[in-house]
């Protein structure tokens, strides 16, 4: 008997030739992460914790990890463009070109996130060194694999957590490796109890790949993907929201962890249910970005937001430097300031970045430590 003929599945044809510009659905979700990671991280500068009301104080909390979230995930995407024509056309020579410039960046970042972590301890950059080394190593893995990876980065997280490892070294008084600067230390925080540990922060790394390998101009699955993305948030959220209050008042093992680890609303320490709600976050700002940008695709208002994201590196950096800058000149480093303050001070500073950036790319492709890195690593 002749043997059974074998399927054969064309990709897509965007797939085949997958288009050189930029999505930019992309830029504007990173200009969004980055007002709110402004937003977090001058609450932190400014040591304004909780003078405000609860309403600013509950959207301001809300906020507190899920643009980092955003940032990771959009990260992994971008890993999955790099390559996407070499593993599409399953070409060697590029897929190993684009390995070699991934592993470059990584250590540009992880240099560069070291260098940062000097004046903010809570950098995230050295972390992003370290997701993109593993990301390169998993350029050309099928997609099944990644998620298969994400899952296992989940449950390795809540492994250590149970063991209480996260508690070595830590000193709870600054959030810190009391022995950072040591090699067991750096290892320790990097991939345990940092502020983006690897286990679990990677899974968003990973997530974001398989992100980027799908087809994005299927409208069907952009629907199912964000209709499951809000289900994990709801999810997320209802758990810690109804279980936390069963366990909190119980003193035994099981509940401590489950309390702590499992149920706890903010992300450090890391904790399952915040990720899960975090990641489906991540996910519906990603989708609803890319549906406004190509509604307003001809709109004048977007492209501003749009320059904003492209220089996401390069304002991540100014934010923290220029806000440590003015509390020093004003004598108000050590001040205790209020979340309106805070708040105010963010704002203000969006504004001033979105201004830069317009004005930015009218001359320059791309930004400042965006351009230096670029030179360094192709």
């Amino acid at each position: 008997m002749p043997a059974n003929p074998i399927p054969i599945t064309l990709p897509h044809p965007s797939a085949i030739n997958p288009p050189k510009q930029r999505i930019d659905g992309y830029d504007f979700a990173r200009a969004i992460a980055i007002f709110g990671m402004v937003i977090v991280n001058f609450k932190y500068l400014l040591e304004a914790y909780s003078s405000g009301p609860e309403w600013l104080s509950w959207i301001v909390e809300l906020l507190d990890g899920r643009s980092a979230a955003t940032f990771v995930v959009l990260a992994g995407i971008g890993f999955s463009l790099l390559s996407s024509r070499a593993r599409i056309t399953q070409d060697p020579a590029g897929m190993s070109k684009n390995r070699k410039i991934c592993i470059r960046r990584a250590f540009f970042l992880f240099a560069v996130g070291l260098l940062f972590a000097r004046v903010w301890e809570a950098d995230i950059l050295h972390f992003y060194g370290i997701y993109m080394i593993f990301g390169a190593l998993l350029l050309s893995a099928p997609s099944y694999i990644l998620l298969t990876l994400t899952n296992m980065a989940l449950t390795i997280s809540i492994l250590l957590l149970s063991l209480f490892l996260y508690h070595t070294g830590l000193d709870w008084e600054v959030l810190l490796e009391s022995d950072i600067w040591t090699l067991e230390g750096m290892i320790r925080n990097i991939f345990i109890n940092g502020y983006y540990p690897v286990f679990p922060w990677i899974a968003y790394f990973l997530t974001g790949m398989w992100f980027g390998r799908q087809n994005l101009m299927n409208t069907v699955f952009r629907k199912k993907l964000l209709i499951f993305s809000i289900l994990s948030i709801i999810i997320g959220e209802s758990a810690i929201r109804l279980l936390s209050p069963l366990v909190s008042d119980n003193a035994d093992l099981i509940s401590v962890i489950m309390s702590t680890y499992l149920l706890d609303k903010y992300s450090f320490p890391v904790n399952f249910f915040y990720l899960i709600s975090a990641g489906g976050s991540a996910l519906v700002t990603i989708i609803l970005s890319i549906n406004i940008a190509e509604k307003a695709a001809q709109s004048k208002w977007i492209r501003p937001f749009l320059d904003t994201g492209r220089l996401a590196l390069t304002l991540y950096i100014a934010h923290i430097l220029i806000c440590l800058l003015v509390l020093a000149i004003t004598g108000r480093m050590e001040v205790k300031h209020s979340l309106w303050t805070a708040c105010t001070s963010a704002f203000i500073f969006c504004i001033f970045a979105v201004t830069f950036a317009y004005f930015w790319t009218k001359r320059f492709k791309h930004g400042p430590l965006e351009a230096i890195m670029r030179w360094v690593t192709n």
